[in-house]
Parts: structure tokens; C-alpha cells; sequence
């Protein structure tokens, strides 16, 4: 690097680059984050913009960003280390979540902010591991996505509600519900529609659990139908509970409506209209407390 400064060529662009795979595998981070930054003053030459992209091409290798990934012990390691993942862009994401499904909770802790950083490119990756067929994978992505604090983690996470894999599946609805953006309320009340039985039971519970009252349209046209198969009692169960889990008198024309109704016959749908007689009762009594009264379950 100081022989780039008195000759900024691509003789010295190339030797940089030569180095910096030795560097960055035995963990010299700063030496190495040092070098990235004189490669980015040598590329505002267009005459070495080749050059500089052939040397930082020489970080792209799986091996090195792995040690790169793994070799960190403190915050400033780690904050080191991401610059040189972010710098190999797409190839440094694909390290980044392999070392995540690997890691123990203090590593990945300490990587957290690494992948906060890298963004664009861990997102795209992220997409495309979602819908794989590595469901190890797809899960370590899953469980960090919603601590990205990046609204498009949301759009990432839906694809992951058409893996075959229902564990999968399962932690997408999951991810969904604990990531902090509001899309994430949205996005689990169109997965009310899904076509598995599993995971719309378990998007039913989750909004229940958060008291999402975006969710409480989609709940009531579930309702609405009144065609009572077995296939779909469960689910009715669950969204009666979750409608009063979420406490919004909204919900009360249509549980109402349930309680009494005629047509409702047999064991299972006699469930049914006590769970909804069940649920009429408690909100009615939240409607009629004072405000500030603390109730007593």
C-alpha cells in the first residue's frame, strides 16, 4: 500500500491484491479493511477501475470469506470483518448466512451487526435460500431477517411461506410476527388464504398472540363461510380464540352471529357456537369496563 501511494498503477493495484487473501484468512483485519479502502482510491482512476476489480475479486473466495466469517472474537473484529463481507457483496452474504447456521448464540450475536450492515446484498441471498431446498439454511435465515430493521426483510420472508418445507413454512409465519415493521402485521393476514392447513392454523395463532387487529377482516371472512367441514374446524376454533385474544369489539357482529346460529348442528359445531358465546361474553364485559380498570382473568 505504500508503494501505491508514490505509484498508483495497476502493477500496485494487482500486488494488493495478491495479498489480501493471506491477510484477510490469518485474520488481519485491519491491514486488510486498510487495503480495501486504498483499492477504493485507486478505482476513482478509471484507467485502474479493472485492476481494482480484479484484486478485490481475490476476496471473493467461499474458503477465505468463511475464515473471514468465523475469525472474529470482538466487536471490533467483527466490525472489521464486515467490511470485508460487504466489500465481496453477494459472495460475502452466502458466507455470512452459512456461518450463521453454524454458530453458537455469542457468534451470532456478535455478527449482528454485520448483517444489519450488509443489506442489500444479504437480503438477495436470503431470497434465494428461503425457497431452497435447506431447510437448516432457510431457518437460520429466518430467525435473523426480522432483526435486520430493514422494512424489504418482509417480502423475503413471505417467499419463505412457499417452501415445501412446513418447519420452514411454520418459521416464516413466526418471523412474521415478531419482526417490528408493520408489513409483517399485513403480511400475516393474506396468509390467511394459505392452502396448508398447518401453517394457516398457525398464522391464525400468531395474530392472536400479537393481537394484530389488521388481521380481524381476513379472520371474519373465515367466518363467514359457512360451509362447516371437518377439514376446517380446527381453524374456526382458532380464529374464534384469536379474535378474542385480540379484545376488539369489531369482532362481536360476527361471533354473534355464530353463537346463534341455526343451522350449526352436531358436537364439533356446538364447540363452536360455546367458543363464540365464550368470546361474546368476554368482549362485551372489556366494552363495558371503565377505562383504566384492571381486569381480572
Amino acid at each position: 500500500m505504500a508503494i501505491s501511494r508514490t505509484d498508483p498503477s495497476e502493477d500496485s493495484a494487482k500486488a494488493i491484491g495478491e495479498a489480501l487473501p493471506a491477510a484477510a484468512r490469518d485474520g488481519a483485519f485491519q491491514s486488510t479493511r486498510e487495503a480495501l479502502r486504498r483499492l477504493a482510491e485507486l478505482g476513482e482512476d478509471p484507467a485502474l477501475s479493472i485492476s481494482v476489480e480484479r484484486a478485490r475479486m481475490t476476496l471473493h473466495d467461499p474458503e477465505i470469506l468463511a475464515e473471514v466469517c468465523r475469525a472474529p472474537m470482538t466487536d471490533s473484529d467483527a466490525a472489521m470483518a464486515g467490511e470485508i463481507l460487504m466489500a465481496a457483496g453477494t459472495a460475502g452474504a452466502e458466507a455470512l448466512i452459512n456461518c450463521l447456521a453454524t454458530s453458537n448464540p455469542a457468534h451470532k450475536s456478535l455478527l449482528h451487526p454485520v448483517l444489519r450492515g450488509m443489506g442489500e446484498s444479504f437480503l438477495a441471498v436470503s431470497s434465494r435460500v428461503v425457497q431452497g431446498e435447506d431447510a437448516p439454511r432457510a431457518l437460520s435465515v429466518l430467525d435473523v431477517l426480522p432483526t435486520m430493521g430493514d422494512r424489504r426483510a418482509v417480502s423475503v420472508i413471505e417467499k419463505a411461506l412457499a417452501n415445501l418445507d412446513v418447519t420452514v413454512r411454520l418459521a416464516a409465519v413466526t418471523s412474521l410476527a415478531i419482526i417490528p415493521d408493520p408489513g409483517g402485521q399485513t403480511a400475516l393476514a393474506k396468509a390467511l388464504g394459505h392452502w396448508d392447513p398447518q401453517t394457516q392454523r398457525k398464522v391464525v395463532t400468531e395474530i392472536g398472540r400479537i393481537r394484530s387487529s389488521v388481521a380481524i377482516p381476513a379472520l371474519v371472512r373465515i367466518l363467514e363461510d359457512i360451509n362447516f367441514f371437518e377439514r376446517n374446524h380446527e381453524l374456526k376454533k382458532e380464529v374464534i380464540k384469536s379474535l378474542e385474544s385480540i379484545g376488539s369489539a369489531d369482532a362481536l357482529p360476527i361471533l354473534r352471529r355464530v353463537a346463534r346460529r341455526k343451522l350449526m348442528f352436531g358436537k364439533k359445531n356446538k364447540e363452536l357456537r360455546f367458543l363464540a358465546k365464550k368470546a361474546v361474553t368476554r368482549l362485551s364485559q372489556d366494552a363495558t369496563e371503565p377505562q383504566g380498570a384492571i381486569r381480572r382473568d
